[in-house]
């Protein structure tokens, strides 16, 4: 009788050792991919611009154009712009919420890529358009001057017209389609 309670315990150790490996492997491979899928994640957002999410920013200069992300310059050139009127006649307190919504979420705050890049590329500048930024005017050298004259382009400004996911701010070259016409 001795000799079956162990055969038992012998087989039920050995049971509980396959099935511990099985889980402990299955285990070891989902946290592998998550920690794998989080880089990937990590990596992507670090390329994008995180999009606008100030109301009165989207409504006032989204009625004008694209409203580009915060991000794609430095505060100074914000408040430039600001002071030069480009936003036209607006109240002093619409003015002012723009302009700090803008000012916090500038290149400066931002930690995307490319943000990083323009920081670096403008030096003491206050450049107060994108395409002047020495940065994003190198990514775009090697585009004839015709294409931007294109009509569904306009202009160097209208970003969404080749980059597909600006609006989700990711300027990334795989996005990148220029129209024909």
């Amino acid at each position: 009788m001795n000799w079956l309670r162990t055969i038992f315990l012998l087989i039920s150790c050995i049971v509980m050792l396959v099935t511990y490996s099985f889980a402990d492997k299955q285990h070891t491979k989902e946290r592998r991919d998550k920690k794998h899928h989080n880089q990937e994640s990590d990596e992507n957002s670090d390329k994008r611009l995180p999009s606008p999410q100030n109301q009165t920013y989207l409504n006032f200069c989204g009625s004008c154009h694209f409203a580009y992300q915060p991000g794609l310059l430095p505060k100074a050139s914000w408040e430039k712009m600001i002071s030069e009127g480009h936003f036209g006649t607006l109240d002093e307190q619409t003015k002012k919420q723009i302009m700090d919504y803008l000012k916090t979420n500038s290149a400066e705050s931002n930690t995307s890529e490319i943000s990083r890049k323009i920081i670096a590329s403008v030096g003491v500048n206050k450049p107060t358009k994108i395409m002047d930024i020495p940065y994003i005017r190198k990514k775009h050298d090697e585009i004839s001057p015709d294409v931007f004259k294109r009509k569904t382009i306009g202009s160097r400004s209208n970003c969404i017209a080749c980059h597909t996911k600006a609006k989700e701010g990711n300027y990334e070259d795989d996005f990148v389609k220029i129209p024909k016409d």
